[in-house]
């Protein structure tokens, strides 16, 4: 799947609904239901009229997953996020601390699968509980590498040290 980006000035990027689906390991369905609930938000419309979503879509998503893995109903998340609006969302001390605390619910899932698929003794039942794990800390890498790209400041051409 190739990812068209569509800039805007200031070299801002935007996503149409599939490719954000797609980089975050969500479904389009997802997207449109969180979009619907206002947990997210399009920027503009393409000239097809399709949505768009700006560059901080991703982290935004990146932090209803984690806010979901805190096992918040999305109610909560709602009020959590309103909550977040009115403080500097570039606080990147809070949104690495996100990281942190992903990366160690993750790393206990991953010690629970491998715990399981060591006492399971049929090949087709290691076979299925790899499967499974594989594709449920993949969507949850892509959500955590998407958080991660955010947190990246691009600089300017000359001022590199």
């Amino acid at each position: 799947m190739s990812t068209k980006l569509y800039h805007a000035g200031g070299g801002k990027r935007y996503y149409r609904i599939g490719e954000l689906a797609g980089r975050c390991g969500l479904s389009r369905r997802t997207i449109d239901y969180y979009t619907q609930l206002g947990l997210l938000h399009p920027v503009a419309r393409t000239a097809g009229n399709y949505r768009l979503y700006g560059p901080d879509a991703p982290a935004r998503l990146a932090r209803i997953r984690a806010l979901q893995a805190q096992r918040l109903s999305l109610t909560e998340i709602i009020a959590r996020l309103s909550q977040d609006r009115g403080s500097d969302d570039g606080d990147v001390v809070e949104r690495f601390r996100q990281v942190a605390c992903e990366l160690d619910r993750l790393h206990g899932e991953l010690a629970d699968i491998w715990s399981r698929v060591s006492r399971a003794h049929l090949e087709h039942v290691k076979h299925r509980a790899l499967s499974e794990a594989a594709r449920d800390t993949l969507q949850r890498t892509r959500g955590l590498a998407a958080l991660l790209d955010s947190l990246v400041v691009e600089i300017p051409a000359g001022q590199e040290r």
